[in-house]
């Protein structure tokens, strides 16, 4: 299984909260050191591979939606879903590292990790890009 890392957010309510939650990290980051914008662009593409404050995390397995299934899991994380409950035990915390599920539809830009913390819902969460899972 391949590590990487991501910014993970504890009770996030839908996609856009996690994505608001990101920046406002970047944002921040960037303003410390007194960053232009055409500077902090240079600095966020060199540092994506890498960032401060990301967590590691593991995808224990891929949960592939439809378009609406996506879209009313995205925006409702802090409901309790079945497919969460369905697979408990591939989510936990571990030595600093989330072991997570991948929550992806192949008509969406983004991947939903998720590490319910066995709760059934969307406890902890992380958005990365499709093309790095699928």
């Amino acid at each position: 299984m391949k590590q990487a890392k991501a910014f993970f957010y504890k009770k996030s309510v839908n996609i856009d909260d996690i994505r608001e939650r990101t920046d406002q990290e970047w944002q921040e980051a960037m303003d410390k050191i007194g960053m232009t914008a055409s500077g902090q662009k240079k600095l966020k593409k060199l540092l994506a591979e890498d960032p401060p404050r990301q967590t590691p995390y593991i995808i224990n397995k891929i949960v592939l939606l439809t378009a609406r299934e996506y879209d009313k899991f995205a925006n409702n994380l802090l409901k309790d879903h079945d497919f969460l409950i369905d697979n408990k035990g591939l989510m936990y915390h571990q030595n600093d590292t989330y072991y997570c599920l991948a929550v992806a539809c192949k008509s969406r830009e983004w991947v939903i990790l998720v590490d319910d913390e066995g709760m059934g819902y969307a406890r902890y969460t992380a958005k990365v890009p499709k093309g790095g899972v699928l």
